[in-house]
């Protein structure tokens, strides 16, 4: 259901039952009278996404509406990213809600997921299971296994680089435009240039004039956006860690984008375009 253009509770549920319901908007409108005043339980809503494409003003109108008038009648569920460095997050409507939190998958509840799946639980290797884990990576890793046929051809900064590529298009508008996320290219030039220079520009106390530069003059207005996305295992004002498997993917697309061309080159020209590209990189690596 597309909830995005609703600004109420009824607006709510008249989608619902528009969509379960062959009626005209008459019979519509007391089924819904009905649902609000008659039902003798609490109708619980759930609505997706709060944080992508621009649907939280929707969600807090929707949220206002509830406490003013239908607290009693009706029970709302949001899933969502961490809102409070949103633009126009109102910090005092949702101290009226409570908080769940999703946590990674224990192993129990990995292997049933994978069951449900009809996956064997032995085909993942410890390596991916330790980003399986979290249900977001989870996703990505069913959608990357049915095109590639199994998880034996998955590597975790694949895996990464696939949700990176799909939140760039899931994004709430005004958080792709502060991290200047608009397309693939994008992306590769600034994970690159943090996997490369960012550990060197902290040990040289360079590290906000690099994190300026990749994130247009933004980075103090960006840095929460960078540790929920788990690019960032810390972000503070001044510096930053880069998390280790985006480290990998960055030195996996600086390869790339070295050694991309469309004639095959030599051992001897590619060792070239890799040391000339990025000497100290290459270094640390070996």
């Amino acid at each position: 259901m597309e909830w995005r253009g609703c600004n109420s509770v009824e607006g709510i549920l008249t989608e619902a039952v528009t969509r379960l319901v062959n009626a005209d908007a008459e019979k519509v409108g007391r089924l819904v009278r009905k649902l609000k005043d008659r039902w003798s339980g609490r109708i619980l809503l759930v609505l997706d996404g709060v944080s992508e494409r621009n649907a939280l003003p929707a969600a807090q109108n929707i949220l206002q509406d509830l406490i003013l008038k239908h607290k009693g009648a009706c029970r709302l569920l949001f899933t969502t990213r961490p809102l409070e460095a949103a633009a126009g997050y109102e910090k005092m409507l949702w101290t009226h809600c409570s908080r769940i939190n999703v946590e990674p998958f224990d192993d129990e509840e990995l292997d049933g997921a994978l069951a449900q799946a009809h996956i064997p639980p032995a085909e993942i290797s410890d390596n991916l299971r330790s980003i399986a884990r979290i249900p977001r990576y989870f996703a990505t890793c069913l959608k990357l296994r049915s095109s590639l046929r199994q998880f034996g051809n998955l590597s975790v900064a694949l895996v990464l680089w696939r949700d990176l590529l799909d939140r760039i298009d899931g994004l709430e508008p005004a958080i792709r435009e502060a991290l200047g996320f608009k397309n693939e290219s994008d992306a590769v030039d600034v994970l690159v240039k943090l996997a490369s220079g960012l550990p060197e520009a902290v040990a040289t106390d360079r590290a906000q004039q690099l994190l300026n530069s990749c994130f247009d003059g933004k980075y103090a207005e960006v840095r929460n956006y960078l540790k929920e996305l788990r690019i960032m295992d810390s972000a503070g004002k001044f510096e930053a860690t880069l998390s280790r498997h985006h480290t990998t993917l960055g030195r996996a697309l600086l390869l790339r984008q070295v050694l991309g061309t469309d004639n095959p080159l030599g051992v001897r020209e590619a060792a070239d375009r890799l040391l000339g590209s990025s000497e100290k990189f290459v270094l640390r690596m070996v």
